[in-house]
């Protein structure tokens, strides 16, 4: 006797009750699926944005929250080093490079950093999308997500905060270039010279010879003026080597300079991608904790699959010993039942993938507005393996309700 036609039959016939049950599994397995997907993604997309940042230098407090303020641009009240460490680093050896940056203006939801183009073309490795670096202070070099047009200007709003409207009225920027597409926070970023924000801020020194006219950047060659400059929220290294990296990190994680007050100031160097691996390690724990979760979702959800098909067993008790009585043998209702229950799980377990894909998905466009990391969560062996286990748990499960019927089918031959 052919089991498809009463299979096909049996699924007809319980259609809702298998589409609840593939349900249920969906979407059990697919928080851990997407746990896992966004996990991963947000390892790969945090790694990447911080990529052009090897080294950060910035005055002594927490290394995370110099990462956050200076890779990821969070709004963060960073201490500041002063800005004589910057023409000290500049002039260090295995140094290939070295930018400052500045926070605390923004234009919409853009936020102005205050930097030298080395920043911008990445000490000259990096060529703009569009234009040319600025070259003077009322000149600007936007992200690729800006929403401006070369040439066009705007008005800065003084402070991070999104509820300030106080602008800088004074004060007109002119998008001059703008940044290739990288996928991080800084797509959306706009940097401007340093100099101009230390003089809309009133903190720019004169040198009593037309100091205000030095040419951009020069500001920390010019040694009447490198002592007396105003401090800055980060510092990031481009070192020639490893070997350097690791010397400079050295020297800035015990060095002191002196602010234009005379008060010296503990500096701190560290490594971005040391922060990273401390951050993901604390990922990875939450990432466990939720895969344990899922894992404990799972199994309620195969208790589930047990108890409806016995259920569904005893309800189609008459049916089946009607079978029986014609001539169908005990191993073809076995095997007809665990059909049954193992297609609605197999649609379960696919389900759980397409779910969890389009739940990393969800979370990853959450992260894109809230950070402006690009996330691409794509499926792997692992979530491929974690379904292919919850099926085979539950083609086990599934035995139980077809140990029923052949028991059932046993004692009524006795």
């Amino acid at each position: 006797m052919n089991p498809s036609m009463l299979v096909k039959a049996e699924l007809r016939r319980s259609l809702w009750g298998v589409a609840a049950v593939s349900l249920a599994l969906a979407m059990a397995l697919s928080l851990g699926v997407g746990v896992s997907m966004t996990e991963r993604a947000v390892r790969q997309g945090t790694a990447r944005a911080g990529d052009d940042f090897d080294l950060l230098v910035g005055g002594q407090g927490s290394g995370v929250q110099l990462m956050l303020g200076a890779v990821y641009l969070r709004p963060q009240s960073l201490p500041l080093a002063p800005g004589s460490a910057v023409a000290a680093i500049k002039q260090q050896e295995g140094v290939a490079w070295a930018a400052p940056l500045t926070f605390g203006d923004r234009w919409n939801r853009s936020p102005l950093v205050g930097t030298t183009t080395d920043m911008a073309t990445l000490g000259g490795k990096r060529a703009l999308a569009e234009g040319r670096p600025f070259a003077a202070r009322d000149e600007a070099v936007i992200g690729a997500g800006v929403p401006l047009r070369l040439g066009e200007t705007f008005t800065p709003l003084h402070g991070q905060a999104s509820v300030s409207r106080d602008e800088h009225a004074h004060v007109r920027y002119k998008a001059v270039g703008r940044l290739p597409r990288t996928g991080t926070p800084w797509d959306n970023a706009i940097l401007v010279p340093i100099e101009s924000v230390w003089e809309v801020h009133h903190a720019l020194p004169d040198d009593g010879h037309g100091g205000h006219e030095l040419p951009i950047g020069h500001i920390f060659q010019d040694q009447a003026m490198r002592d007396r400059l105003p401090g800055v929220s980060a510092v990031v290294v481009k070192p020639e080597s490893i070997a350097a990296a690791y010397r400079l990190r050295s020297h800035w994680q015990t060095a002191t300079v002196a602010a234009p007050e005379g008060k010296p100031v503990n500096m701190q160097g560290v490594f971005t991608g040391e922060v990273l691996t401390g951050l993901f390690a604390t990922l990875g724990d939450m990432r466990d904790i939720m895969g344990y979760m899922a894992w404990a979702a799972q199994a309620v959800a195969l208790c589930g699959v047990m108890l409806t098909g016995m259920m569904a067993v005893a309800v189609r008790r008459r049916m089946l010993g009607t079978l029986r009585a014609l001539g169908a043998p005990r191993s073809y209702l076995v095997l007809c039942i665990w059909c049954v229950v193992s297609v609605g799980i197999a649609l379960g377990a696919l389900g759980g993938l397409l779910f969890g894909w389009g739940l990393a998905e969800g979370l990853s466009q959450v992260m894109f507005r809230q950070t402006g990391i690009v996330l691409s969560p794509r499926p792997t062996l692992v979530e491929g393996a974690f379904a292919a286990v919850s099926f085979a748990l539950g083609s086990l499960c599934a035995l139980l309700p077809a140990c029923m019927v052949y028991r059932g089918a046993a004692g009524r031959e006795e």
